[in-house]
C-alpha cells in the first residue's frame, strides 16, 4: 500500500480504480488530490466525471463546471474524417476507361467524316455572261452532268428589262422562261447541254447568270 501522501492520478489509473464520489466532503482542499480524482473518473470510461478544480461531480458533456464555472476538457472529440486515397488499381482502371472511350470516339468521328465526304453532295458553281445588243437576242451554251441539280439567279447589268429569258434543252424544249430585270431558276439536268437565251431589249445590256450544280446522294 503506497503512502497516502504520494497517491497520484497515475497510480489510480494504473489500477483501474473507480472514481471517488466525495460530494459533500468539504475538508478536501489539496489540488493534487482533486486532479487525481478527475483523472480517475476519466480512466473509468466515463463512469464518473469531476471538476479538476473543486472536485465536484459534473455531467459527461459539460463544458463548464456548474459549481465553480471552471472549463472542462473536451471529451471524446470526434476524429476528423479523412477521405481514402484511391488505389493504384482504381487509378489505372479510370485511365484505361478514358483511353478506350477516347479511341472509340475517334473511330466514330472518322467514320462520320468519311461518309460525309463520300455521300454529301458537293456543290459546284458556274457563271454565264450573255451580251445582248439593242433589239436583238443573245445566248450561251452551258453543260451540266446528267442527273445533277441546277439552281441559280439571273439579272441585267444596267437594270434594263428583257423581253424574255429562257433556258432550253439541247432538243429545244423550254424548261424555264421569264422576263423583267432579274429572276431565279431551279431544275434537274436530264440532258447534258442547255441554252441560256435573252433578248429584244430597247438598249444593249448583259445578262449575268450565276448558280450551282451538284450530284444527288446515292
Amino acid at each position: 500500500m503506497p503512502d497516502r501522501r504520494r497517491i497520484s492520478g497515475d497510480w489510480i489509473r494504473a489500477r483501474g480504480l473507480p472514481a471517488l464520489d466525495l460530494t459533500g466532503v468539504p475538508f478536501i482542499r489539496s489540488q493534487a488530490m482533486l486532479t487525481c480524482m478527475a483523472a480517475a473518473g476519466e480512466n473509468a470510461g466515463g463512469a464518473g466525471h469531476y471538476c479538476r478544480k473543486c472536485g465536484r461531480p459534473i455531467e459527461a458533456d459539460s463544458v463548464f463546471c456548474r459549481h465553480c464555472g471552471t472549463p472542462t476538457p473536451i471529451q471524446n472529440a470526434p476524429a476528423p474524417s479523412v477521405a481514402p486515397h484511391p488505389t493504384r488499381r482504381k487509378l489505372f482502371g479510370t485511365k484505361r476507361r478514358i483511353l478506350i472511350w477516347g479511341a472509340a470516339a475517334s473511330v466514330v468521328l472518322t467514320i462520320v467524316i468519311v461518309l460525309t465526304i463520300v455521300y454529301l453532295p458537293i456543290p459546284h458553281s458556274f457563271s454565264v455572261s450573255i451580251p445582248v445588243a439593242a433589239g436583238h437576242s443573245g445566248n450561251m451554251t452551258v453543260t451540266f452532268p446528267t442527273g445533277s441539280h441546277v439552281s441559280g439567279t439571273w439579272s441585267t447589268n444596267n437594270g434594263a428589262a428583257v423581253a424574255w429569258f429562257t433556258i432550253m434543252t439541247q432538243l429545244g424544249g423550254t424548261i424555264y422562261q421569264s422576263s423583267g430585270v432579274s429572276g431565279s431558276f431551279s431544275f434537274t439536268a436530264t440532258f447534258s447541254t442547255y441554252y441560256f437565251e435573252a433578248g429584244a431589249g430597247p438598249i444593249a445590256f448583259t445578262v449575268e447568270v450565276t448558280g450551282t450544280y451538284s450530284m444527288p446522294t446515292e
